[in-house]
């Protein structure tokens, strides 16, 4: 049941995440674009295709398709979110993270030291939801 709760909430997570991202688009490439870690040339490409990235590989991880693929894009993406705050905030840009709203407000440096340890948080689970998942099979 623990196990199931997991896969759903965090497919859950990233299906919601991309779903906000699509109903804006535009609004998405803004906050990709306040980041200032793309040349403007990959800025749209990243805006218009992340999300549906999200998507697609969140609603996998909750149909339990929880392939090493599927792991590894999951993964990946946090990796790449935990990346780019963690650049931003050394650098001092205050930028919107746009997980979850694409409210174009700055964030303080203690809401993006919070995102970066809630997205290490959800790396955590999937890795700890793969290693599960390989024994008991």
């Amino acid at each position: 049941m623990l196990l199931l709760g997991i896969e759903m909430g965090l497919g859950g997570i990233f299906v919601y995440s991309g779903l906000v991202k699509i109903l804006n688009l535009q609004g998405f490439e803004t906050v990709v674009r306040n980041y200032r870690l793309l040349p403007d040339l990959f800025v749209r490409f990243v805006a218009y295709v992340l999300p549906f990235v999200e998507l697609v590989f969140g609603a996998l991880f909750m149909l339990g398709r929880q392939s090493k693929i599927t792991a590894y894009v999951l993964s990946g993406l946090l990796i790449v979110f935990i990346a780019a705050l963690s650049i931003d905030l050394v650098r001092g840009i205050n930028a919107s993270c746009g997980c979850f709203s694409l409210i174009s407000d700055r964030e303080t440096k203690a809401d993006m030291l919070l995102t970066i340890l809630r997205n290490i948080l959800l790396l955590s689970f999937i890795v700890f939801f793969r290693i599960f998942q390989k024994r008991r099979a």
